[in-house]
């Protein structure tokens, strides 16, 4: 069953998710987001970067390096997906105590 299917259900379901549950149910669909959207991405920029047999050296530079721009965000989407816990910022509840 896919990630997307278990937050469904856990949202639409009776009984609310305890804090454990509801961290295992997140993490696994950011991993499974994070895996689609590194893939995609990867699809799109398969050959769309290669040397024509027009292009100039100025040109093809700037293929490579947009090609190395598209691989970083590729490689950071990965890296984002295997981690367990990501670095994220904690989200700081600031409703007022008065």
């Amino acid at each position: 069953m896919s990630a997307y299917s278990n937050v469904y259900k856990a949202l639409t379901g009776a009984r609310p998710l305890t804090p454990g549950e509801a961290t295992q149910v997140l993490s696994a669909l950011r991993q499974e987001t994070c895996k689609e959207l590194a893939d995609s991405v990867e699809e799109q920029v398969s050959g769309k970067y290669t040397r024509a047999a027009t292009d100039t050296d100025g040109q093809f530079r700037l293929k490579r390096r947009k090609y190395a721009a598209a691989m970083s965000v590729i490689t950071a989407f990965r890296a984002l997906a295997r981690t367990s816990q990501p670095n994220l910022p904690h989200q700081r509840d600031n409703r007022s105590t008065s």
